[in-house]
């Protein structure tokens, strides 16, 4: 992989050894950019039943954001108890709250095979914006760390699973490979992580943001974009800070990378994009990691290909999984000429419902 300024010249398949995936969508599906595009409208969003909305707040008076708890019908004492005490956390990627799509579809799988769901709003995102002027971003592995100390303490959950999409990958990476850290200073404080899945995760910032900006991926820089774009008016509204940066920027903003100069770098205590993306990524930090972890990537991902992983040292506790023409959190097909779904939702919950 040839790199220069958070570009890529070429894209080559991954060399690690990978467990190849059995996804195999039908051939007018066979487009990482269609599976991408189909992403978030595809299949609709489930209704996660039994749900309790908290408002938990975050670590040094910065306002608070929302989690959303479920807990399955467990008759049982035995499995009563153990859903109240072990739980999986969901943790959504760019854009996106509790209730994106995939979100609430891999929930509604879980609590059908007796799990506790929490799905997290992370700062700023979703409702939780009216919450706190915090902003999502890529390393805000203090804020969850601090979550994770308030879900034992006040949910009395003891070990829990984290499965994380797309940025929410990077964060839940970046989570485990800081964990010694944050145990040493809260010993027996959070929840025991047993498990962990990411999908799609950007562990290389600069790169999936120089690649967004290339060729037919545009599209997704301009989607994202507006999208952020209007949060930060919205937010303007509310806050000062973020008033105070909408009021000083005179320059339009074409790109992601100008997005996290501008907004996301102030707003989260960096220098600039540059310092953001150093700080944050994860691919130099993987060998730091040793919580079993099963990591899903594609390809043909047009934002975060498999190909990132070419250079990063991966430990054993890391099952990479590797498929082609599954997009981005996309992986749509249909099995045995059934009804649309999602292979994605099915690796997902395979894995952390494995003993």
């Amino acid at each position: 992989m040839n790199q220069s300024n958070g570009t890529i010249s070429r894209v080559s398949f991954m060399k690690i050894p990978a467990e190849e995936s059995r996804f195999r969508p039908p051939w007018y599906l066979r487009s990482g950019h269609i599976q991408t595009i189909l992403g978030p409208y595809a299949l609709k969003r489930s209704v996660v039943l039994q749900t309790s909305r908290i408002e938990v707040p975050l670590l040094g008076n910065q306002g608070s954001t929302y989690l959303y708890d479920s807990l399955p019908n467990a008759v049982d004492p035995l499995e009563k108890r153990q859903a109240e005490t072990s739980g999986v956390l969901l943790i959504h990627g760019l854009g996106g709250d509790h209730s994106s799509p995939y979100l609430t579809r891999i929930a509604s799988q879980l609590l059908a095979l007796g799990k506790r769901v929490i799905r997290i709003d992370l700062p700023g995102c979703g409702l939780s914006a009216r919450l706190s002027d915090r902003a999502a971003h890529a390393g805000c592995t203090d804020e969850l760390a601090g979550i994770l100390r308030w879900i034992r303490s006040q949910l009395g959950i003891e070990s829990i699973q984290i499965a994380g999409f797309s940025l929410g990958g990077n964060i839940t990476l970046k989570l485990l490979a800081e964990q010694k850290d944050f145990d040493s200073q809260h010993p027996g404080e959070m929840p025991e992580i047993v498990r962990s899945v990411v999908v799609a995760p950007p562990i290389d910032l600069a790169i999936c943001s120089g690649l967004i900006e290339q060729g037919f991926n545009q599209v997704y820089n301009r989607f994202f974009l507006k999208l952020l774009k209007k949060l930060a008016r919205q937010r303007a509204e509310q806050w000062p800070r973020w008033k105070a940066i909408h009021q000083a920027n005179r320059q339009p903003i074409k790109t992601i990378r100008q997005f996290d100069d501008i907004y996301t770098a102030q707003i989260g205590g960096f220098q600039n994009a540059s310092d953001y993306y150093s700080q944050c990524a994860t691919i130099n930090r993987l060998h730091e990691i040793d919580t079993p972890t099963s990591m899903l990537m594609d390809h043909h991902d047009p934002i975060v290909p498999a190909s990132l992983l070419d250079e990063a040292s991966i430990p054993k506790c890391i099952e990479v999984t590797t498929s082609r023409r599954g997009g981005h959190i996309g992986y749509f097909y249909r099995p045995d000429g059934a009804k649309l779904t999602c292979w994605m939702d099915e690796w997902v919950v395979s894995k952390l419902m494995a003993p």
